[in-house]
This record gives C-alpha cells, structure tokens and sequence, in this order.
C-alpha cells in the first residue's frame, strides 16, 4: 500500500484576512479583537496540511499575476507543496477570503472574493495533465465551476485515479451536487450534505440518512463532519460514527474541514480502514482548531495518530 502518497491538489489559493473578536461579537457595531493575514484557500490549505502529514504534494491552482500570487506561490514553497504548473491568469487579482471569528473561534461570516476561479474553465486543465498521470491521488475543491470539475473527473477517470472532493460550503455544494456521485471520497459537513440531498442534515441520524442517499446515487465514501459532535462516516460495506471524547479547545475552526480533509487523503491508500481513517480526520480537525492558523505549524503526522487512537467509534444512528 502507498502510505506516502502523492496527492494532487486541484482548487483554490488566496489570501485569509481573519479577524477574531475579544468577547461576544455584536453584530453591526465595532468589535474589539485582533485581526491578522495568511495564505488561504481551500485547496491551498489542504495541500499544505497534507504535505505536514507527510504526503508529496503538488498544487494546481489559478494565481492572479500580481504581488499576491508571487507571495502565495513563495509561501506554498516554504511549506513543500509545488506549485510550479499553477497557471497564472493575465490580469487577473488573486483571491481574497475575509472571515470574522467569535470570540469561541466559531465563523461568525466571510466574504470570498473568488472571481478568478470564474475564469479557470476546464481548458486550463490541459496543463496538469502531466500531474493528474503521476499523482496516486487528487483531491479538488468545489470552488472550481462545474464544468472544470467535471472534466477533470474525466480526465481522473481515463488514468483511474480516485478522486476527493471538498465541497467548500452550502453554497458552492448546491452547484456541483450533480458531479459529486463522482468522488471517490467526499467531506461535507451538515449544511453541505443537506445542500447535495435536499434533505434536512440536522442531527447525526439525519446526517446518516443524508450519507446513505449520497451513496446510493454513487460516492464512493463519505465523511459527513457534525463538527463538534464528531464524523459520520460511510463506505462501501460499513459505516459508524466516530467523536473524540476529549479535544483540544477550539481557536479558530476556520480550518478544521481542510485539516480532516488533507488527512482523509495522506491516508487513502495506506490499507487503513474507513474507521480509522475518520479517527485520523477527527484528530487532524480538532488540532488544526486548536491553532490560530488555518493550515497550523502544530499539525503533525505522530500527533495526529497518537490523538486518534481516542477515538470512539458507535454504530451509526
């Protein structure tokens, strides 16, 4: 088995601008806090917190050709993820994602200024084609349009490599919920999985249910986040769910999904089962919220791995 992969991370890289409020946030009035800026992006963060779980990680993602591209591609370098295919869109300005943080850490709302993804069409692909025949696995975001996703599982599916899909939010969900019987592995959390089905995600038996249909009409397994609660996990011949007992308090769960999600991908092809692989999501969650960063220095292979060994798992609801 491949238990040091080499994933290819097809989405988005932009830059955080996260400000966190000192007490309660008042909605419509000036809050005290702190605010601060890093590289972002969903793909992006995947792709780093991936590569410190150890994995070979290149990125394919659109960069504008401004200063913020240049300092997103040198950040991604540091962080030994490649980014030397991404192409760069003449004229265009690198993403921006602006978030508000309670003072729990909890994502009070955000502003993605995404426009540059509106221009990555499926031609852009061509590109990576190179990537896509070397890589043992891809994960994408659902920040690319539909009709970019789509060819790039068409173009996964001629070389057979397995797919992971983020779907990002409800909203960029409710878009692609067409494509997604085509991942290998799929990560929502509730109000994704209710954007995909139609159907209320609410508690963890409606969250099974949700995950029941999903596979039904073709994704190979899902991992449905009930954050806090813990992960609802379903595969080809089993499923459960699995909750930490005890976990780190939560700083900034901006991050969380990328960080289960990147783990769910490290060890795709490790013969570990789906049962501990949510265990290692789990773990790879509640310490990237546990950090202030969205793809957090503190997130290691062995850690990750000590800390989902607490996992416990329960049949599914």
């Amino acid at each position: 088995m491949d238990d040091r992969p080499s994933i290819l991370v097809v989405g988005g890289a932009n830059l955080d601008i996260q400000a966190r409020s000192d007490a309660a946030f008042k909605g419509g009035d000036s809050n005290p806090g702190r605010a601060w800026s890093s590289p972002g992006g969903v793909g992006r963060n995947v792709a780093e917190c991936a590569a410190r779980l150890g994995a070979s990680v290149e990125l394919f993602a659109p960069l504008g050709d401004d200063a913020e591209g240049e300092a997103l591609a040198r950040a991604c370098g540091l962080a030994g993820i490649g980014t030397d295919r991404c192409p760069r869109l003449p004229g265009a300005r690198t993403g921006r994602y602006i978030c508000l943080l309670d003072a729990d850490g909890t994502l009070v709302g955000a502003v993605a200024d995404m426009e540059l993804m509106e221009r990555f069409g499926p031609d852009e692909l061509e590109a990576a084609l190179p990537l896509i025949d070397s890589s043992s696995i891809i994960v994408v975001d659902a920040n690319l349009r539909p009709d970019t996703l789509a060819r790039l599982f068409d173009l996964a599916a001629r070389v057979r490599k397995p797919v992971c899909l983020d779907t990002v939010s409800d909203a960029k969900a409710r878009r692609i919920a067409g494509l997604a019987g085509r991942a290998s592995l799929i990560k929502p959390n509730r109000a994704e999985a209710a954007a995909l089905t139609g159907w209320p995600v609410r508690t963890p038996s409606e969250a099974s249910a949700a995950a029941r249909e999903l596979r039904r009409r073709g994704t190979g397994e899902i991992f449905l986040s009930m954050g806090a609660e813990g992960l609802i996990w379903l595969g080809e011949a089993s499923g459960g769910f699995a909750r930490l007992p005890e976990r780190p308090e939560a700083v900034n769960v901006s991050g969380a999904g990328d960080a289960a999600l990147a783990a769910l991908a490290r060890w795709a092809r490790s013969g570990r089962s789906a049962a501990e692989r949510a265990g290692l999501a789990l773990a790879a969650a509640a310490l990237a919220a546990a950090s202030p960063s969205t793809a957090p220095d503190a997130l290691d292979e062995k850690e990750v791995i000590q800390l989902s060994q607490g996992v416990v798992h329960e049949p599914l609801p």
